[in-house]
């Protein structure tokens, strides 16, 4: 008889790493200590943990750990890694201590960071996922070697526009030629053509919604991305939602112009007194557009973004739908392993046990003692939380503030003055400066 299995205490600087032996029909693994420092060879799971219900068995030496039915299938499906170490946080770290929890969160960052790969688990395949999948490859792959990713953020934005580098004009010219080959492809119902309502149902799995993915997917070396048996990188995949976008809006200009004529019966066009309204058409998630930007930022920028920055990005608007996690602590917490300056007062804030309102006051302190006051603008409550009236509801969705562009700065971009502030320090209260006009 199997009994369920026990976690022997970690050692500072130590993480778990699971060698899986087996993963049909049994799914069987060892789980053994190691150091960071011994730069150890794995691969780390990025995944949704799914339902807690239907609990699957994975037998550890001769002890079960039981895993959610996502991750256990999730893993049946690696028999390419058999023999080989995961990190998966669910088996790895002790979820029944805090205080492990707490540790080994803050090394989260750091684990993902230096995993020879990070493999993203979409989920089992279903109707219209290797069409979504095999798009991506074709028209995804070959929008990546066109160097769609290689276009600068500002250069982005004058689309069609690339001003007057010979590289940029080089990129414009062979994206415009898969346009031109991606609308042949539509007019002529070819299973070629570009999989946009497939694309757009993939986009939208729970596992990008899911906040924690953020981080895993942004600091990764290498990104794979599974769905069913269907592998991708995370590059052709952010390549084929740039194409999508761009090749969507190019299109729509291109037939009001005549320059194209017909619509692929999946366009499902609405005509009105202005032309074509877009609302109808087929579009994916936003959720890959801020991963793309996240991710941008840290391997081709080489910089982390900023809290202040990610806080923006990710819980205002709409994004503010797509960021799901179970612990409204985790609001924060799965941001700061992408911080710029990870450490000093970013690894302070980490403590399971300190209440969400805490938590969020803190936060707020933090950035108006940066000198941020515009995290004031988004101070509108939204949630049942017991907070002060400066410190943002981030468990919920925030609106959009009256203006966050500029227009509206009186102080132009006067810093605070927090020296002075003796206030500051006391819990619930700030204390700002301001000056007095007329």
């Amino acid at each position: 008889m199997a009994f369920s299995f026990q976690y022997e205490p970690l050692v500072q600087n130590q993480i778990r790493l699971l060698q899986l032996t087996s993963c049909s029909p049994e799914i069987r693994g060892v789980l053994t200590p190691i150091t960071m420092s011994s730069n150890p060879s794995y691969t780390a799971l990025s995944y949704t943990w799914g339902s807690e219900q239907h609990l699957q068995h994975l037998f550890v030496g001769d002890s079960i750990l039981l895993i959610t039915e996502n991750l256990a299938t999730a893993l049946r499906h690696l028999s390419d890694h058999v023999g080989k170490y995961l990190w998966i946080d669910a088996v790895c770290i002790n979820q029944k201590d805090d205080a492990e929890k707490t540790e080994q969160l803050r090394k989260m960052a750091e684990i993902y960071e230096r995993a020879n790969m990070v493999l993203s688990w979409l989920g089992e395949e279903s109707e219209g996922s290797n069409r979504a999948m095999e798009g991506i490859e074709r028209y995804g792959g070959a929008a990546f070697e066109a160097g769609i990713l290689s276009l600068p953020v500002e250069v982005r934005k004058k689309r069609p526009d690339v001003g007057e580098n010979s590289g940029f004009q080089h990129v414009k010219r062979r994206i415009f030629e898969l346009f031109t080959a991606a609308a042949d492809a539509d007019n002529n119902d070819s299973p070629d053509a570009f999989p946009r309502s497939e694309f757009s149902e993939l986009s939208r799995r729970s596992y990008f919604d899911r906040l924690w993915i953020k981080q895993e997917v942004a600091l990764g070396k290498q990104v794979r991305m599974a769905c069913g048996e269907k592998v991708t990188s995370f590059e052709h995949l952010a390549s084929a939602y740039m194409f999508f976008a761009t090749f969507t809006v190019w299109e729509i200009t291109e037939r009001l112009h005549g320059r194209l004529t017909g619509f692929p019966k999946h366009f499902a066009p609405v005509l009105g007194d202005s032309g074509i309204e877009s609302r109808n058409l087929p579009m994916p998630s936003v959720a890959i557009g801020s991963l793309l930007s996240i991710r941008r930022k840290i391997h081709q920028e080489k910089k982390r973004p900023e809290l202040f920055w990610l806080l923006k990005r990710l819980h205002v608007g709409d994004q503010g739908q797509r960021n799901n996690c179970k612990d409204p602590r985790d609001k924060i917490y799965g941001l700061l392993g992408m911080v710029e300056g990870n450490g000093s007062h970013v690894e302070t804030l980490i403590h399971h046990r300190q209440p969400v309102e805490l938590l969020y006051e803190r936060v707020a302190r933090i950035l108006i003692q940066q000198g941020i006051i515009d995290t004031l603008l988004f101070c509108r409550p939204r949630s049942s939380l017991e907070l002060p009236s400066w410190v943002p509801h981030w468990n919920t969705p925030v609106p959009h503030p009256w203006s966050s562009d500029g227009i509206y700065q009186a102080s132009g971009r006067k810093k605070q003055t927090l020296d002075r502030n003796p206030g500051v320090m006391q819990t619930g209260i700030i204390a700002l400066e301001g000056t007095l006009v007329g």
